[in-house]
């Protein structure tokens, strides 16, 4: 039986490129699923092209960051200057998965409404936020940047819950 869970996720990398070195942070929702005995898949809703699976949860969750990392390094590779760079994972992690954003707010409804809950001890863990915070991309340019990038800059990638999970 398939048990999907609704999360929100920050992501953050740094990306060197043909002569610019980048900042993405994308703020994103996607959906946990365990299928049982098949084990986990984090489906991005936003991004919507990218999918992982894991044999548990948290084991899906760094395959779909190392995923991010790849897409990121791939348009790096293409991208001849910041702004094609820039663009195209504006273009690439701004896609919606449409069938996959009905099901995130499925399973946020049954959520809390009190017909589902969250029962795997890992996704228990996860801090709660409001399910209601938008999806966004930003691509910063850091080797020109002023002021100059300092460690509190630093952003941690972190996977969370939508409150009442």
């Amino acid at each position: 039986m398939e048990t999907v869970y609704p999360v929100l996720f920050t992501l953050n990398e740094v990306v060197s490129g043909n002569g610019f070195v980048a900042g993405v942070h994308v703020q994103g929702r996607g959906s946990m699923v365990s299928e049982g005995d098949e084990g986990w898949w984090l489906y991005g809703v936003e991004p919507g092209g990218l999918a992982e699976s894991g044999e548990n949860a948290q084991e899906a969750y760094l395959k779909f960051v190392a995923d991010f990392k790849r897409v990121l390094f791939d348009i790096a590779n293409d991208a001849t200057t910041f702004g094609k760079f820039r663009k195209e994972v504006e273009r690439t992690l701004c896609q919606v998965n449409e069938p996959e954003a009905a099901r995130w707010d499925s399973a946020v409804r049954a959520i809390r409404a009190g017909i589902a809950s969250v029962n795997d001890p890992f996704m228990a863990s996860l801090p709660k936020w409001k399910a209601e915070v938008d999806c966004k991309v930003v691509v910063q340019r850091l080797d020109k940047a002023k002021p100059r990038p300092t460690p509190k800059d630093n952003k941690p990638n972190i996977l969370a819950l939508p409150i009442a999970a």
